[in-house]
């Protein structure tokens, strides 16, 4: 385990991202060998893989969702169910 005074904080993973201070993130999509994420702060495609990505907001409580998204626990409103599979 890394020490927890050199672990990444939240606020410099969001730095990594291009993104400015107290942005909040809320979901990251692949495209390619690209990664857009969406934030408070609109939309940003980066190079990156999305495994990377996913690795850098582990700690923002979240879920990959699809082999090319993964969504924030703070962004989901609400879950349909649609069809017979629960």
């Amino acid at each position: 385990p890394v020490p927890a005074a050199t672990q990444p904080t939240a606020t410099t993973q969001i730095a990594r991202f291009g993104l400015p201070p107290g942005a909040e993130i809320y979901a990251l999509k692949s495209e390619d060998h690209y990664v857009r994420v969406f934030s408070s702060h609109g939309e940003k495609l980066i190079l990156m893989r999305i495994s990377d990505a996913i690795k850098e907001v582990s700690d923002l409580g979240g879920a990959r969702v699809h082999r090319s998204y993964w969504v924030a626990k703070q962004a989901v409103e609400r879950a349909d169910v649609q069809g017979r599979t629960p």
